[in-house]
């Protein structure tokens, strides 16, 4: 898995961290969902790029650097 998406942050954003190297999330950090991932012991931020909004707006418009494994 060499570029990786996923809407929503959680246990698969932690898991994504690890086995791809460039990992995108869309996601609201409603409940602290994103900021629960980002402090996770094995989470790897320098894989992972949040888009924080409302992904019915933030992926539509999102220009992704080349095709998606996942």
């Amino acid at each position: 898995l060499r570029r990786t998406a996923e809407t929503g942050a959680g246990r698969t954003t932690v898991l994504l961290s690890r086995l791809s190297p460039d990992h995108t999330v869309f996601a609201v950090d409603a409940g602290g969902s994103i900021s629960a991932a980002r402090n996770h012991r094995h989470f790897r931020a320098e894989t992972v790029r949040f888009v924080e909004g409302v992904t019915q707006r933030t992926l539509p418009r999102h220009q992704f650097e080349g095709p998606l494994d996942l």
